[in-house]
């Protein structure tokens, strides 16, 4: 059975708020202490997946791909990568400087998965091929830029530099199979431009439509008050200052969009508190009445979301143009 099919879910409507995994808050502070020593424009990079899977030899490369980025000014790599693949490192013999954090753990040979999760969330942007870490990156909310090929995996669809799991997430696609320095050239290009006007220590700021702007800053406004740790909170909080500084820099809004931006954060309020009430269900191990109606409203808060999103980006215009297939009344109506 599919669940998207049952629920009707659409590009559009995909639930993606974002974060919603946190890394914990011990190794954060550990992490984050680590990488706030470090002098830089911290960039995590990523250049090889498992080389067992089938598809391996059209997403992985060498760390030697990632070249351009290291000739980036103020630009330090850190490596995410684990395994075998990190001792491409150690022959890199002064051609440009990767960064190893050690284990947390000195008897421990690498990181837990754990560790990675922290590690990303105290980066400026993470840089990475279709590997795991794109998507523990996407879930953070973490800035991530991932270089594709033209053989893709389904979830990052076709002909978009964005994606709609993952609102920090851009796209680099190749333009050949198997060309991949274009793509890392531009990528080195594009950092170059943003970090003239975008200090080191604030990260990377994310290209977002207009709707997934004011969803992304009604989703931080409702975070907000809920983030316990302090860290985190202070991520948080200026992240959402940034973003709003963008919307007010750049976006001419309207009464109408304002209206909708209010029903958008009482959307997300609705939403944070139905989330509230699956944990607290799971934690009790009540999987009865209680814990479907708190995750169906939780799953009618990402769909009302969805459909305002929609609405916003008609009143306000997209950024570029709508992937095939997705006409401008793909999110129907939005009731006064």
């Amino acid at each position: 059975m599919s669940l998207p099919a049952v629920f009707g879910t659409t590009v559009p409507t995909i639930p993606n708020p974002v974060p919603y995994l946190s890394p914990d808050p011990g190794l954060l502070k550990h992490w984050g202490r680590l990488l706030a020593d470090l002098r830089g424009f911290n960039v995590g990079i990523a250049w090889q997946g498992n080389p067992n899977h089938k598809w391996d030899r059209h997403r992985s490369v060498p760390v030697t791909a990632f070249a351009p980025l290291a000739r980036v000014p103020g630009v330090r790599l850190v490596a995410l990568q684990q395994g075998p693949a990190l001792k491409q490192v150690d022959v890199l013999g002064g051609r440009f400087a990767v960064t190893r954090l050690p284990p947390r753990d000195p008897s421990a040979r690498q990181w837990t998965f754990p560790d990675t999760a922290a590690v990303i969330r105290s980066l400026d942007l993470v840089v990475t091929v279709d590997t795991s870490v794109a998507h523990l990156a996407g879930a953070l909310g973490v800035p991530t830029w991932v270089g594709l090929s033209t053989v893709v995996d389904w979830r990052w669809l076709l002909d978009r530099e964005d994606c709609p799991w993952y609102p920090t997430v851009r796209l680099f696609r190749q333009a050949v199979q198997g060309e991949w320095a274009p793509v890392f050239d531009r990528i080195a290009r594009e950092l170059t431009d943003r970090l003239r006007v975008w200090p080191a220590g604030r990260g990377v700021p994310v290209e977002l439509d207009p709707g997934d702007l004011l969803d992304r800053i009604a989703a931080l406004t409702a975070a907000e008050s809920r983030t316990r740790e302090p860290m985190a909170a202070a991520r948080v909080r200026a992240e959402l200052a940034a973003l709003i500084a963008a919307r007010d820099h750049g976006l001419a809004t309207t009464p109408e969009s304002d209206r909708l931006f209010r029903e958008l954060l009482a959307t997300h309020q609705a939403g944070c508190d139905a989330d509230d009430g699956v944990r607290r269900c799971d934690q009790a191990k009540d999987y009865g009445p209680a814990f479907v109606e708190a995750a169906l409203a939780a799953y009618r808060a990402n769909g009302r979301r969805g459909i305002i999103r929609g609405r916003l980006n008609d009143l306000l215009g997209v950024r570029g143009p709508r992937p095939a297939g997705e006409s401008p009344s793909a999110a129907g109506p939005v009731a006064p």
